[in-house]
């Protein structure tokens, strides 16, 4: 098979060869210009041309002539004041020249007049050359704006093109403009005020108006009353019955005033309730004014200038007997109350006025551990289980503040254990 194809390939390469030698033309044929192989047009400016191709591939060219009616003319329009046309971009040749026209649908308002300057329409031909024409100034289209002058009762104001003045117009003032600028009073007139479109400005009086008292300020008081004044004209306002409702107090004092006007109702001092000891007190009023403190005693005066507590000194002397030579206050009981042991036999103590004395009397009898237990009081013709200082006994018992009683050992006694 690889035989037969390798033979097949020996015959087409020899068949080849006789061809090309069979087709290659004497050296001296008659060339036959017959296939185009390019050509280029002519135009209005340049010539064309044609080039043909013999089969031993030898060229001929044919020049061709120039052709007046190929032209390329501009998209856009050229233009003088007269006319206008189309150019070919190759000769200058003209294309539809024509005249301008400038017609009134291309007709466009450049410049507006004025009362003094003419204005001005633009006319534009279809090539794009313009044409204007002027419009006349117009005395009617003054432009009166900004500022206004006034004259007397009339204003006006100016064009702003030719400063001519406008028409004088009569001040206007409507109530749109109406302003409050002072407010009327019991006793003096307001005003309002109306403003022109100009600036000019109008008044009128608002009258007084007795119903607009300013009644404030400082209270008047009147008995059982009380009333405040007009701020503006000081006319006395409608008195009105006091309201005490308002508690007060002081160190001293206490009462109710009027919430309005501070009247003062039921002054009265202070009524304490006082707890008091030997040293000092305190006190409360219904009001809730509390006091409190050491008592305070004028020179040689027993009695509280402050509670009235009275405090008194009193002297203890015991006294022995047939029965008791050796009687005695017992250490604990002096120092359990408080006693002050001024020596032979004598103490004493600060009572309040109706505070109870009650003293345990000691006496040792055969020795320690036998003692017994008695409270007397001795003054004067008077024996005292329990001595009671009372309004009954001031006048017998007190001298200058102090009570002086003798202890002695009575008949009155009871074992102690």
């Amino acid at each position: 098979m690889k035989k037969i194809v390798i033979f097949i390939c020996l015959i087409l390469s020899l068949c080849a060869c006789v061809c090309a030698v069979g087709c290659t033309p004497p050296a001296n044929h008659e060339h036959e210009y017959t296939t185009l192989v390019e050509r280029i047009e002519s135009t209005c400016s340049a010539k064309g041309k044609e080039v043909y191709k013999c089969a031993c591939e030898e060229t001929k060219t044919i020049t061709l002539e120039i052709d007046s009616t190929k032209h390329d003319y501009k998209t856009q329009y050229s233009f003088n004041a007269q006319k206008h046309w189309k150019e070919c971009r190759l000769c200058s040749d003209k294309l539809n020249e024509f005249a301008h026209e400038f017609l009134d649908s291309s007709k466009q308002l450049t410049k507006a007049p004025t009362c003094n300057e003419k204005g001005l329409y633009t006319y534009t031909c279809v090539c794009g050359q313009t044409h204007t024409e002027d419009i006349p100034a117009d005395p009617t289209l003054h432009d009166f704006k900004g500022e206004y002058f006034i004259d007397g009762n009339t204003h006006y104001q100016k064009c702003q093109e030719c400063q001519t003045a406008g028409t004088k117009t009569a001040h206007e003032f409507l109530d749109s403009s109406k302003e409050q600028t002072k407010a009327p009073t019991c006793d003096e007139k307001g005003l309002y005020t109306y403003t022109c479109v100009c600036g000019q400005i109008h008044t009128e009086d608002i009258p007084a108006d007795p119903t607009l008292h300013d009644f404030k300020g400082e209270y008047f008081i009147d008995g059982n009353t009380h009333y405040q004044k007009c701020q503006e004209c000081q006319t006395a306002g409608t008195k009105t019955a006091h309201e005490f409702t308002k508690e007060e107090k002081n160190q001293s004092k206490h009462w109710v005033e009027c919430e309005d006007c501070g009247a003062k109702s039921n002054e009265e001092n202070h009524e304490f309730t006082w707890q008091s000891n030997i040293s000092e007190h305190a006190g409360v009023c219904d009001c809730g004014q509390e006091i409190d403190g050491a008592h305070s005693f004028a020179q040689g005066e027993f009695t509280c200038s402050v509670c009235e507590t009275a405090v008194y000194t009193v002297t203890l002397k015991a006294k022995a007997s047939a029965n008791a030579p050796d009687f005695y206050l017992s250490n604990k009981v002096v120092q359990d109350l408080g006693l002050t042991d001024l020596g032979s036999g004598v103490y004493q103590i600060k009572v309040l006025l109706g505070e109870k004395i009650v003293l345990p009397v000691m006496k040792e009898i055969k020795d320690a551990s036998d003692e017994c237990y008695a409270k007397s009081w001795v003054y004067g013709n008077k024996t005292y289980t329990e001595i009671t200082v009372n309004q009954t006994d001031l006048p017998t018992l007190i001298t200058n503040g102090t009570i002086e009683l003798t202890l002695t050992y009575g008949a009155m006694w009871t074992p102690f254990f």
